[in-house]
């Protein structure tokens, strides 16, 4: 989201002057030559972006207009503050945080001796049920048939 997020930003900024000798370019896209080429390099930027490699080439800039830039820059900045939070609060769930080693080490203990417990519990459920269908069986096998 950061990098989608900075790629929209400088594909779509105006162009501004940093020094008073400074000048911005302009290119003239009446001829079919620089058309194709901006096209070629969107094709290739894309193709470089779905592979994860990027920053090797120079885009041609599409400055949007400046109350659209500013809306697109903050919508961004709330999904950014908005993905942060939800990190944030999966960050505070993670185990740990709250415990230190000798805390995790006693529960990881205490867990282990209620599954022994929870297991002989099962295990005598089983032999219960074993003596229940032999008492059964006998119970089936002793009845005459008229």
């Amino acid at each position: 989201m950061f990098v989608a997020s900075l790629f929209h930003i400088n594909q779509h900024h105006d162009y501004k002057t940093l020094g008073p000798t400074d000048t911005v370019r302009q290119e003239s896209k009446s001829d079919g030559e620089n058309v194709q080429r901006e096209q070629d390099s969107m094709i290739l930027s894309a193709n470089l972006l779905s592979t994860g490699i990027f920053g090797l080439i120079v885009l041609q800039v599409e400055p949007l207009p400046a109350d659209q830039f500013r809306a697109d820059q903050q919508q961004l900045a709330r999904d950014m503050i908005e993905k942060e939070q939800m990190i944030e609060g999966l960050i505070t769930l993670l185990p740990g945080l709250k415990n230190n080693e000798q805390d995790q080490e006693r529960r990881i203990r205490q867990l282990e001796e209620e599954l022994k417990i929870a297991e002989e519990e099962r295990k005598q459920a089983v032999k219960g049920k074993e003596e229940v269908l032999a008492r059964l069986d006998a119970v089936i096998r002793s009845v005459k048939r008229p």
